[in-house]
């Protein structure tokens, strides 16, 4: 019997079971409509507790999501094209609701009819002010946000703001409030947890927690089932957990964790089918698409006997044969190449050396912050006639490389893909390539060493391994 199978929902009891007891609730299948008005918008998505729709939006600005499988009171965000704006709204099984969405872009000023107008309503103006309060918080933190004491005594007092305009709101139904505190709760609770991996983007040093953070997140809800369905805080509230929870045993080990161990890590944590389920195919799914299969290889059938998700087992499974194919020592596909001067370059002509490979692009700002680290490790392996290091642009645009290579003074051998970029099928299918940048290393043979290797930026451990490679 599979892991997740075993667990039933009921075993965990939550607020979420008994909200919103003025709604009917029932276990047979129904189906909601959501319509409305909007302006300025070509496509609506509409996302979240199993569903994913997409709708046009008429010319006369109108939209309908109908017939949505409904089958508890759930809450899914509305959102355009680009995700922003958004806004959440709470359906339940055969309900109908209208949101009229006023103004161009700015969707603050929504309105609601139908029979949840009213909870609809608030839940709202709930969003509104966590975003205006997030806001503001994040405008006032200029002074705070590298420094981690003055920074939790700041949030802290901005959700205090958000607890007394919750109080002074006219809401009778209890359920609702504490609903509502919750939403609160949880949003800054991912804040909190959410710092020092933001603090480490801007200032690349880390942060060990306080013993006041590790206090603050006991008294918190870690695996609620019912609460990560309804409430997208708590979703993002359960993400940060998890990093924080995967940095935490890092820091232990002194090493980063490898995909076994963030499966033992995951279903030591969670026993909540949908949260588990869910971080076991976030974090398979990053390994297959960013690191090196041969690190995970033999823990990823595992990953089938975890879950019970027939549609994401199947895509997993094609995924890990595609990746098979990148294995050490596996024939690296071929791909097609131009330099500044239109002279066309395949893999093969580099046969006889180690070929260092980066995979970048000028809009790609990691990739831009790379190029110098990249120029130091060519001038510290240039007597070295075992390998030769290629730059391999996949800009589309030959005018934007072009005056990057003169702006950064980029020297070495500089290549562009012609295929169309990084949705050349070659890069994208047969090496697997979905983020950039990446960086890669082919034998003399034409033979795959590694499709992820340290950047040049990670000196030590990049110099480690063509070192142990070359040597």
């Amino acid at each position: 019997m599979k892991f997740i199978k075993m667990i039933k929902w009921g075993m965990v009891p939550t607020l979420a079971a008994t909200m919103f007891a003025c709604q009917q609730q029932t276990s047979e299948v129904a189906y909601a409509s959501l319509k409305g008005n909007v302006k300025g918008e070509e496509v609506l998505y509409l996302k979240g507790s199993g569903t994913s729709r997409v709708v046009k939006v008429t010319e006369q600005g109108t939209f309908n999501f109908d017939s949505l499988t409904v089958d508890s009171p759930t809450m899914l965000t509305l959102s355009n094209k680009k995700g922003m704006p958004a806004i959440q709204v709470y359906l339940s099984p055969g309900k109908e609701l209208n949101l009229q969405l006023a103004g161009d872009k700015d969707w603050r000023a929504a309105s609601f009819i139908g029979e949840e107008a009213y909870l609809n309503t608030l839940n709202h103006e709930v969003t509104v002010e966590l975003q205006k309060e997030f806001r503001n918080a994040y405008f006032a933190f200029g002074k705070y946000y590298n420094n981690y004491e003055a920074f939790l005594p700041k949030i802290d007092s901005v959700k205090k703001e958000v607890y007394n305009w919750l109080a002074a709101k006219e809401i009778e139904d209890q359920q609702l409030r504490e609903m509502f505190r919750e939403r609160a709760e949880y949003h800054f609770a991912a804040i909190h947890l959410g710092y020092p991996n933001n603090y480490y983007t801007w200032y690349k040093k880390e942060i060990v927690p306080t013993e006041d953070l590790n206090k603050y997140i006991e008294g918190l809800k870690k695996d609620d089932a019912q609460l990560y369905e309804l409430l997208p805080e708590y979703k993002s509230f359960i993400s940060e957990y998890w990093k924080y929870l995967k940095q935490k045993e890092e820091n232990r080990k002194g090493e980063e964790l490898i995909l076994g161990e963030l499966y033992d890590l995951a279903v030591a944590n969670f026993k909540s089918a949908n949260i588990l389920e869910s971080l076991l195919i976030e974090e398979t799914r990053f390994s297959l698409r960013y690191q090196d299969i041969n690190l995970f290889i033999e823990d990823l059938p595992r990953f089938f006997t975890l879950i019970d998700n027939e549609k994401v087992e199947g895509e997993i499974k094609a995924d890990f044969e595609d990746y098979k194919r990148l294995q050490k020592g596996k024939p690296a596909p071929i791909w097609e190449a131009v330099d500044q001067d239109g002279k066309k370059y395949t893999l093969s002509d580099f046969k006889g050396k180690y070929l260092y490979v980066d995979f970048w692009a000028t809009w790609c700002a990691p990739c831009v912050k790379e190029i110098p680290h990249m120029a130091a490790l060519e001038k510290a392996y240039e007597h070295n006639d075992k390998i030769v290091f290629v730059s391999y642009s996949q800009d589309e645009d030959e005018n934007a490389w072009k005056k990057k290579l003169e702006s950064k003074n980029m020297h070495g051998i500089q290549l562009r893909n012609p295929n169309g970029g990084i949705r050349d099928s070659i890069i994208r299918n047969k090496y697997r390539i979905s983020g950039i940048p990446r960086f890669m290393l082919i034998d003399p043979e034409g033979n795959i060493v590694s499709v992820d290797v340290p950047r040049p930026s990670e000196v030590e451990k990049v110099h480690a391994f063509l070192d142990s490679v070359l040597d």
